[in-house]
């Protein structure tokens, strides 16, 4: 579990980088970024050798398990969460282009991207837990709502 969940973070830098490679604008790479950890996943058949919706699935139901456990630090040291980090950091810095004076870019990007994936399950398994609905509220709407407050 630990390897797809890694090769997930890795896959979704990679999307990140070559979405925002040529915008300069750092709000528009934010959005992009928030649409990429918030929005549902579409299976994108041009990419044979990756099944994105049960990736993603498995990354939303399963990647807290990866970390919540008592060898967390050993597999940090390890690398295990390389990726995910990376994906962090991206995010990140581009909220520090939007703030600079922001303090908890780090926290914030970590806790959207948890958010996301806890919406996502709620909405599927326990929607009374949430207010998202796949033709009304999305998350993204949710979170780009949050973090442009919590900037300015």
């Amino acid at each position: 579990m630990s390897y797809l969940i890694g090769w997930y973070w890795s896959w979704m830098l990679y999307q990140l980088q070559f979405q925002t490679n040529n915008i300069a604008c750092p709000r528009e790479r934010f959005n992009i970024a928030l649409r990429l950890l918030a929005d549902p996943v579409v299976q994108d058949d041009t990419v044979a050798h990756i099944n994105e919706e049960s990736l993603h699935r498995i990354v939303v139901q399963e990647s807290s398990k990866a970390y919540l456990r008592k060898e967390v630090d050993a597999d940090n040291k390890e690398g295990y969460y390389a990726g995910y980090k990376r994906m962090v950091a991206a995010v990140a810095s581009i909220l520090k282009e939007i703030n600079p004076n922001y303090e908890y870019a780090e926290t914030l990007v970590s806790t959207v991207v948890e958010g996301a994936h806890h919406q996502q399950f709620f909405a599927n398994h326990l929607p009374s837990l949430t207010n998202i609905t796949e033709k009304e509220k999305s998350i993204f709407d949710f979170f780009s709502d949050m973090v442009n407050k919590t900037i300015g």
